[in-house]
């Protein structure tokens, strides 16, 4: 059995939470709001996933 397809989706699933990591650490930090807004979190997704490919 292959591994590869399994370390893929482990990578996809460490850049989503690393995403929703930064984007509320980045909120917290910056503004002083504890709500993160849901389009950085989806745009930082895109752009670590975009990222990864390349």
């Amino acid at each position: 059995m292959c591994l590869l397809p399994l370390l893929l989706v482990a990578a996809a699933w460490a850049s989503l939470f690393t995403a929703f990591g930064a984007a509320a650490l980045v909120f917290r930090l910056v503004t002083g709001a504890s709500v993160t807004e849901p389009a950085v979190m989806l745009f930082s997704f895109v752009f670590l996933v975009a990222l990864g490919v390349d």
